[in-house]
């Protein structure tokens, strides 16, 4: 058993094919097919069912892959720490995200959170700084930034984006708006309202405004600034933005509520890197995805 064969098997769990899992890797069908054979032949029973639809996993390769996955994370750790230190000449080992989000009231902590995370899900020591749209671009590209964690994809040739998990949306406000004594919104009951929207993010990446204009074209928006948020609240406008509780207790002056059920639709929290560190980043970007609402 080599490490090769772990990183095929899985590969193959997680996307279900063998063809997905070659393209994944640059090998051929056949080449990830034997080492999944001899995987089987070693460990002497097997790890897959072969369907016409794809590889499902029987309970021996559901056991396997939890113990297999966590082995394949603890050597792709260590091969990034390699890489980190032939790069950084023994420093600190530091993985270096930025938060891609405008500014907002309490981001300290929400990237302090975010650190904590990554600390706890991949053993790595990151620094969470806050970059506002084409500014983290440039610092991935200027080799300033590992990775941007961001809400709403980001398309751009050379960036690999992967979603690890999706946020609600919501609706902030000020105290004492004629919304804010609802439990939840609808865009219906936000329309007569102007939303705020910052072209210089919103124009960057598919943000929470995207996915919601999409579904209520006639929403009214207004560019705002960022300094000019507080002003923008007092004349009773709102603000579409991520709807995690935390948010909404971030400003004492504002409030957050979901958006109604029947308008929510979630938005993916991505992480953004350059292609070109495919091979370092790939392994841990796809320990990061979860399946529910980060904690962050």
């Amino acid at each position: 058993m080599d490490i090769k064969q772990i990183r095929y098997f899985v590969l193959v769990y997680d996307s279900g094919s063998l063809s997905a899992a070659a393209k994944e890797e640059g090998k051929t069908v056949q080449a990830v097919s034997k080492a999944i054979a001899d995987l089987e032949k070693e460990l002497g029973g097997g790890l897959f069912i072969r369907e016409n639809r794809g590889m499902r996993p029987t309970p021996l390769g559901r056991l396997f892959y939890r113990h297999a996955s966590s082995v394949l994370g603890k050597f792709d750790g260590l091969i990034l720490f390699a890489r980190r230190y032939r790069i950084y000449d023994d420093a600190d080992e530091k993985l270096r995200l930025a938060l891609n989000t405008p500014p907002f009231a309490g981001n300290e902590l929400v990237r302090k959170n975010v650190a904590l995370v990554i600390a706890h899900q991949l053993g790595i020591e990151a620094v969470v700084d806050l970059a506002v749209a084409q500014e983290g671009l440039a610092g991935l590209r200027e080799g300033r930034f590992d990775a941007l964690i961001t809400v709403g994809r980001i398309e751009c040739l050379d960036v690999t984006c992967l979603s690890i998990g999706t946020v609600p949306p919501g609706v902030m406000m000020r105290t004492g708006h004629p919304l804010s004594g609802k439990d939840a919104v609808s865009l219906s009951e936000v329309a007569p309202y102007p939303v705020a929207r910052a072209s210089w993010f919103d124009d960057a990446n598919e943000s929470v405004v995207d996915v919601c204009r999409k579904r209520a074209p006639g929403l009214r928006y207004v560019d705002v600034p960022f300094s000019d948020v507080p002003r923008h609240f007092d004349e009773d406008g709102v603000l579409l933005t991520v709807g995690v509780a935390a948010m909404g207790r971030m400003t004492p002056e504002c409030v957050l509520r979901p958006l109604a059920e029947k308008d929510s639709a979630p938005v993916p929290l991505c992480i953004v890197f350059l292609k070109s560190r495919n091979g370092e980043m790939l392994p841990l970007a796809r320990r990061l995805a979860v399946n529910e609402t980060p904690s962050f």
